[in-house]
């Protein structure tokens, strides 16, 4: 009968992520704080507070509440955004959620588009969606409203002149009130968008008045000009000139009152409806929700003069370059404020994008901690989390966690203090000169160098495979990698040398520094970047789950009864199949000194955008190229991440026996070993990508000295700490 590993070990994949999303929900630190971390109750919260399993269920547990916060400055409003929930309740902050932000869906559409295009960064077009910034992306949804209020009105209207029944109307109507209240409420500065296009409608009319009286050089001269501001089927503003004559005249006429008076209704109602929300103090956003929706007529059957056109240009001029203004400060307000957290929710977007298929869940889910590791490391909680890590990683099976993800690592944290030469250090009785912990993060932001060694050591002594990496910026991506950044990287971590630490590089990039102009205002993009240590966790968990190879091309090459840990992601067969979702960011090749600094001893977890083939296929998306752990064999070359998977996966195997004896040391040899060694044997490279032994691998019992030891095709490893009962 066939050996099923997944009846003992149950899963391989199970993972935790240190990263803080919103500080209002509950955070690992939290669970610890009030709970035994090795009792039922906690797992259970565990499980229901900060598991997810697919990028959906993250957003609705950890995705943070935005505010926007609106304040006067002599009379005009400046926007700011927060995630500050004290903050938001003292200047009445609008709640909104961040995902439906253009800027968010702008970010996202970059990551979708950019990898699907197989070109690189700077061939890229983005144009069209850094477009996605500028008012004119923002004006649809309220352009049906507004379209709808004037044709229902009219309808009630004509149907109660006739005393018949106008309900479905009023009812339409309301409803067309309620979503324009909704929407301020929402954010006060969502019409400004619309604002500026009617104004730049306006601005437009009135040039073509001038434009037809350009002959007329007395300023003072009288101009016939009549003209109603209207809406288009698609509801969008527009000017509609009408000719008076003496035949005319009279119907004319009585279509602009009837216009102008559903016009004046409008704004009388939605007058009332603003000044009963919470937002009545603001006259500016009054102005401009009432303008909006119920805009006034120029030149309404009225004679004018040159000048006065002239001066009611330059007052529309004023008024849309004050919109402007307030646009782009609102824009860059959020901008600013909300990179960071955007960056965070676009990097577990990714892992789940490279550990899942078309959406579907994470079969085994990963652990949020929702605070920053050095959290964890500190004061009164850190043994409890060395006892919650060391159980979940060593003594658990079926609830073992396998991966780990610490990313966003400050690259500079040593903060040079130099000592206070006023204080006399042998003056006894003197004040001290303290120095400041090494630990100190530099950065709110981020974790620090040291406390990030402190966690992974942690990690490593519990058999947690942790991939970790450095905030991504500009100094770390594809463009920036070259062999001195190599030869400087494996200086700086060559303290690090554990076998379940990888370090997962070059990180990506969503864009550059771009600056999007609006007239002559500028609304600044900063660089956005993915830590890679998302799409390369992500990759290594989506490989450890049956249905998910099956998805990736691998159906009928996988026998189920194995788990996946020997899948290698460097294996040819491997790569082509589990590519990254992000495009080959340069074009130039790798340099000779470059490739030959990482080939020296294969280090790292690396990705590549070389562009090569594979079986005749194109790779036209970054790919892995090393998948290594920062413990090295005894020739020196950074160790493989199946293998330690492997052997951490014998090890679990063995644990789950009730206990281990020699004549169950001596069975796994025989029965278990012996099967597997058997069927890498029976089958060739074309064949299960699941193997737990590939041909000449083998395990053997050391009875001598109790201990088992694991031969790879160049490699070998020893498992000293396997403790075997006596027989007795």
């Amino acid at each position: 009968m066939a050996i099923n590993s997944f009846e003992k070990i149950k899963q391989t994949s199970r993972a935790i992520l240190f990263e803080e999303f919103d500080v209002e929900k509950k955070s690992l630190y939290d669970l610890l704080s009030m709970e035994d971390p090795l009792s039922d109750d906690f797992e259970e919260d565990i499980q229901t507070k900060l598991v997810v399993n697919n990028f959906e269920d993250f957003i609705k547990k950890f995705a943070p509440k935005v505010y926007e916060i609106c304040t006067s400055i002599d009379g005009k409003p400046k926007f700011e955004y927060t995630t500050d929930v004290n903050l938001a309740k003292k200047y009445n902050g609008i709640a909104q959620d961040i995902t439906e932000h253009v800027y968010y869906r702008m970010l996202e559409q970059l990551y979708i588009e950019k990898g699907s295009s197989g070109q690189s960064n700077l061939k890229f077009d983005d144009k069209d969606i850094l477009e996605m910034l500028t008012p004119t992306q923002e004006v649809e949804d309220a352009k049906d409203i507004r379209k709808k209020l004037q044709l229902t009105l009219e309808k009630y209207n004509e149907l109660k002149s006739k005393n018949e029944n106008a309900n479905e109307y009023a009812q339409q109507f309301i409803e067309c009130r309620k979503k324009i209240q909704e929407k301020y409420s929402q954010s006060q500065m969502s019409l400004l968008p619309l604002a500026i296009e009617d104004m730049k409608t306006k601005i437009e009319y009135l040039d073509k008045n001038l434009n037809t009286q350009s002959s007329i050089e007395d300023n003072n001269s009288v101009l016939t000009t009549v003209g109603q501001l209207t809406f288009n089927n698609s509801g969008t503003l527009v000017v509609k000139e009408i000719t008076v004559n003496n035949d005319e005249q009279g119907t004319e006429g009585e279509n602009i009152t009837s216009q102008n008076n559903i016009n004046n209704k409008i704004r009388d109602v939605l007058a009332l409806d603003y000044d009963s929300s919470n937002k009545k103090d603001n006259e500016f956003i009054k102005s401009i929700v009432l303008s909006s929706y119920a805009p006034i007529n120029i030149n309404t059957n009225e004679n004018k003069t040159l000048a006065e056109i002239k001066e009611e240009k330059n007052k529309c001029l004023a008024l849309k370059n004050s919109y402007e203004e307030v646009y782009c400060q609102a824009k860059n307000a959020f901008i600013n404020e909300m990179t960071t957290i955007i960056e965070k929710l676009l990097d577990v977007k990714v892992f789940f994008d490279h550990a899942t298929v078309d959406g579907n869940k994470l079969e085994n889910g990963i652990l949020i901690t929702n605070c920053k590791a050095s959290k964890l490391i500190k004061g009164d909680i850190k043994d409890k989390f060395e006892k919650f890590i060391k159980d979940r990683g060593l003594t658990q099976i079926r609830n073992k966690i396998w991966f780990a993800i610490l990313p966003a690592i400050e690259e500079k944290d040593k903060i040079v203090v130099e000592s206070n030469k006023d204080i006399d250090p042998l003056d006894a009785m003197g004040p001290l000169d303290v120095q400041k912990d090494d630990e100190t993060d530099i950065s709110d932001k981020y974790l620090s160098f040291s406390a990030a060694k402190t966690v992974l050591e942690l990690l490593d002594k519990s058999k947690i495979m942790t991939i970790f990496s450095f905030k991504g910026n500009k100094n770390n991506g594809f463009a920036a990698l070259n062999a001195n950044y190599i030869t400087n990287k494996k200086e700086e971590l060559n303290g690090i040398n554990y076998e379940h630490a990888v370090y997962a590089y070059p990180n990506f990039t969503l864009t550059r520094e771009r600056i999007v102009i609006l007239d002559n205002k500028e609304i600044k993009v900063p660089g956005v970047y993915i830590d890679a240590a998302y799409p390369a966790a992500g990759l290594l968990i989506g490989s450890q789950q049956i249905k998910y190879l099956e998805k990736r091309g691998f159906k009928g090459k996988l026998n189920p009864n194995n788990v996946c840990v020997h899948v290698d992601l460097e294996e040819d067969r491997i790569r082509k199949n589990l590519l990254t979702k992000f495009n080959r960011e340069v074009t130039l090749r790798w340099s000779q000194d470059l490739k030959t600094e990482i080939n020296r001893d294969k280090f790292g977890f690396v990705f590549c955008s070389d562009e090569v083939y594979i079986d005749d296929m194109p790779m036209k998306n970054a790919y892995v190229y090393f998948a290594r752990t920062m413990k090295k064999s005894s020739r020196g070359i950074y160790r493989p991440i199946y293998r330690v998977l492997t052997e951490d996966f014998i090890r679990q195997y063995l644990k789950s026996n009730s206990a281990i004896k020699e004549s169950t040391m001596t069975r796994f040899e025989n029965v278990e070993c012996n099967e597997w060694q058997v069927e890498g044997k029976k089958n060739n490279s074309k064949d299960y990508v699941n193997l737990i032994l590939r041909p000449d691998e083998k395990v053997e019992y050391d009875r001598e000295n109790k201990k088992l030891k694991i031969t790879f095709n160049d490699d070998e490893a020893i498992l000293e700490d396997i403790d075997i009962d006596s027989e007795e």
